[in-house]
């Protein structure tokens, strides 16, 4: 378990890798040339921004609050 002070300790690159290897994908969207992926990881959430126009992985913004879900709320599906 890492905590949401701890992840903002590592390297960009390990950010990455945290999430890929233990983030569960919850939804995707677009935003002109931007591709926004969220994950839950851990007790909190991150959310990959990828440059589709310069092929590259531009920031990763990681939160607690479900209020800022709200971009991603209408299309997360939950399987009861």
């Amino acid at each position: 378990m890492m905590s949401i002070e701890e992840f903002n300790l590592l390297t960009f690159d390990q950010k990455c890798q945290v999430i890929f290897r233990r983030g569960i994908y919850l939804e995707g969207r677009n935003e002109e040339n931007l591709v926004f992926n969220l994950y839950s990881i851990f007790s909190f959430y991150a959310e990959l921004c990828y440059n589709l126009e310069d092929d590259y992985m531009a920031s990763i913004n990681v939160f607690k609050y479900s209020r800022l879900l709200e971009p991603y709320i209408n299309e997360i599906k939950i399987s009861i």
